[in-house]
């Protein structure tokens, strides 16, 4: 990821259970649009399939895709992936950095923490990402907080962030227009042809802001 980017863009995410399915899902994708990273959520129970994690990594590296995974940092070094998805903590960014190098990626979920987000932007973290856990209700109309925190953070910090998971398409147009560097959409998009075009043409698309953004 670049710390400066001319419009919102796709975040990808995968789940490791599943993956045979998650790869055909990939495909699809990758034939639509450029996908800037993909990360590969931890699986459910044990450890990561490093062979099938692999043939993933892969298929990224084919599309110019970065490739990241969760959590794992013993997998990360032994894949070599491109970076690592933490929760944000200070101890487990520091011991990842020392493993991995300044070269590798590392983007840490903060929630709605402020505190968090910039301590994790002070120690260099490549992206700040943002999630109401609450909001998984699903009643919020923008998803508010996680709203009003990507625009507090783009109006402040040049690390990008990544708007997680929004709750419709209402919700990426908000995230966008409010200044998130990226989206990561729900796997439901990407599983349905309709619901990833839409996805992808709201992120995509033209903006209603008329064109302005603060990567100008």
């Amino acid at each position: 990821m670049t710390t400066v980017q001319q419009r919102c863009q796709p975040y990808l995410t995968v789940s490791a259970d599943g993956l045979d399915h998650g790869l055909n899902v990939v495909n699809a994708v990758f034939e639509r649009a450029d996908i800037p990273c993909l990360l590969l959520t931890a699986p459910n129970i044990g450890p990561y399939d490093v062979l099938a994690a692999g043939k993933l990594m892969e298929l990224c590296h084919r599309h110019e895709t970065a490739f990241l995974i969760e959590s794992d940092l013993k997998a990360a070094a032994d894949l070599r992936t491109d970076g690592l998805h933490i929760a944000a903590d200070a101890a487990t960014y520091d011991i990842a950095r020392a493993k991995l190098g300044s070269e590798i990626q590392i983007g840490a979920a903060c929630g709605l923490s402020r505190h968090q987000a910039m301590q994790m932007a002070e120690r260099g973290a490549d992206y700040v990402a943002f999630v109401d856990s609450q909001s998984q209700r699903r009643d919020q109309p923008h998803d508010q907080e996680t709203k009003d925190m990507i625009a507090w953070w783009s109006d402040l910090f040049e690390i990008p962030c990544v708007a997680w998971q929004p709750s419709n398409l209402d919700a990426i147009r908000q995230y966008r227009e409010s200044g998130a560097d990226f989206v990561a959409l729900d796997v439901a998009y990407w599983s349905d042809a309709d619901a990833m075009a839409d996805g992808l043409d709201c992120l995509l698309g033209p903006s209603t802001d008329n064109g302005e953004s603060r990567a100008q």
